[in-house]
């Protein structure tokens, strides 16, 4: 008789098969083999946790990357209004201070989204910045034992 553990962890130093020998029987071996499907769980469990820690520390920083991407925009939309500023509308184009004025609407629509209380509001329902229990372990129906 065989027993085998199929896929492994990454956990080091503990038996993966049992067999039958002509000197020993699985029977004989039942704390060894329990002791590996321990460990293998446990194995399993940490490889979980790793991975949705990995997932939530790549979630924070594509959020981060956005918001960046979207101050550099504003900024750039902000330049752009103040070079408008220092000049003269064109009085026989209506369409010139159409233009103009959609533009500081825009502007002011992407100040008021990078506002910390807007920002806040977006983070409500981003797992990746759930506050965490003590002791450090991230809150969430996931990390429930």
């Amino acid at each position: 008789m065989v027993i085998e553990l199929g896929r492994w962890t990454s956990y080091q130093g503990v038996q993966r098969r049992f067999a039958d020998t002509r000197v020993r029987k699985i029977e004989g071996r039942i704390e060894e083999v329990l002791v590996s499907f321990a460990a293998f769980a446990a194995g399993e469990k940490v490889e979980r946790a790793q991975a949705r820690l990995a997932k939530l520390e790549a979630d924070r920083v594509g959020f981060l990357e956005q918001k960046l991407m979207q101050v550099e925009e504003r900024d750039r939309l902000a330049a752009f209004v103040a070079s408008l500023e220092g000049q003269t509308d064109h009085p026989d184009d209506e369409r010139y201070p159409e233009f103009k004025s959609w533009v500081q609407r825009r502007l002011a629509g992407m100040n008021a989204r990078l506002l910390p209380e807007a920002i806040a509001r977006e983070l409500v329902a981003f797992e990746a910045f759930a506050p965490t229990k003590a002791g450090g372990q991230e809150s969430g129906p996931d990390t429930q034992s």
